[in-house]
């Protein structure tokens, strides 16, 4: 007989049966709570009685009792539980609905589970609201959630940390320029991945000074509530994809993801992140979206294969990705 509770996942076939699955974590959840009873103390849960599923993405994410979360990191995934503390701790009290760092440590069973504990943050995921709110509502949102990524942005980053390392971005950068050239003839025609090629090297990725970045701003991690009859942002999840690196960055996910590539809030979002950023040019925001670590997923997901196919050259791809930017 065992005392192993999960299984020894070490692959996304495996991690995928299992990862929502609130019975296999329940035990293991109430073993956590009564091996560390400092976890009553600062989540308020003293036993957890209710557990539910939070939205399925990269890790297990766990409601405990509407008063607290809890988030599992595979081990395909496992450095991600230092960026996301890390983050966490760099950010404390600078973004009112960002989630607050109760708790971290790790679950031993027949691996070791890295997990973090937060505040729970009540509201519904921006995907599913925007479709019922008013115009105004949803760019006032988008002026909200630009006051705070400028703050985030901000934010000083003490040296000596276990994340991040001081040359964060230039690794970064030069990691990516490494792998593009290759996945760029899977994704685009010969001379489109060509031109590609060159409008990244041309491209000066440390012209702007690099800050901290939430790097994933998509339509699931920006929470909203109701309130006295109109809408308010009310939480700001998941900073396991945390990065160091130029504002720029910041910009793809945010306009496929939480714009939905609507100009419209992405023109708000930067007037509540600094009145007088400008859009950026179609160009520069092309160069990032390949840059980014999502950025062909995100190539593929708004242009069909066939639509990929077809195209002739950058200027029309720039043009398909961002049609109104003119």
């Amino acid at each position: 007989m065992t005392d192993d509770l999960l299984p020894a996942v070490c692959d996304w076939a495996a991690w995928g049966a299992l990862f929502t699955d609130v019975e296999r974590w329940r035990p293991a959840i109430a073993r956590l709570w009564a091996a560390a009873p400092s976890l009553a103390a600062r989540t308020g849960v003293a036993s957890v009685d209710r557990v539910a599923a939070g939205f399925p993405g990269t890790c297990a994410v766990f409601v405990l009792d509407e008063a607290a979360v809890i988030k599992f990191f595979p081990p395909m995934v496992a450095g991600d539980f230092v960026r996301e503390r890390e983050a966490y701790r760099l950010l404390v009290g600078r973004v009112p609905e960002m989630p607050r760092l109760l708790a971290s440590g790790v679950l031993r069973d027949r691996i070791d589970w890295p997990y973090l504990v937060t505040s729970f943050c009540p509201g519904q995921d921006w995907r599913e609201a925007r479709a019922d709110m008013p115009a105004e509502e949803q760019l006032a949102i988008a002026r909200t959630l630009g006051e705070r990524i400028g703050r985030v942005h901000c934010a000083a980053i003490a040296p000596g940390g276990e994340w991040p390392p001081g040359d964060a971005w230039p690794r970064f950068v030069a990691a990516r320029l490494a792998a593009l050239p290759a996945a760029l003839r899977t994704a685009l025609p010969e001379a489109v991945a060509a031109a590609a090629e060159a409008l990244l090297r041309g491209t000066d990725w440390f012209a702007g000074r690099p800050g901290l970045l939430h790097a994933d701003l998509t339509e699931d991690h920006a929470l909203v509530e109701c309130r006295d009859g109109r809408w308010a942002l009310s939480g700001l999840l998941d900073w396991a994809d945390a990065e160091v690196g130029d504002p720029l960055y910041e910009w793809v996910a945010l306009f496929f993801g939480f714009c939905g590539r609507d100009v419209a809030l992405l023109r708000a979002f930067l007037a509540g992140y600094d009145p007088a950023a400008p859009l950026p040019p179609r160009r520069q925001l092309l160069a990032y979206t390949l840059l980014h670590r999502f950025g062909l997923s995100i190539i593929a997901a708004v242009l069909g294969s066939e639509e990929r196919h077809d195209l002739s050259d950058l200027d029309e791809l720039a043009g398909r990705l961002f049609p109104d930017f003119d």
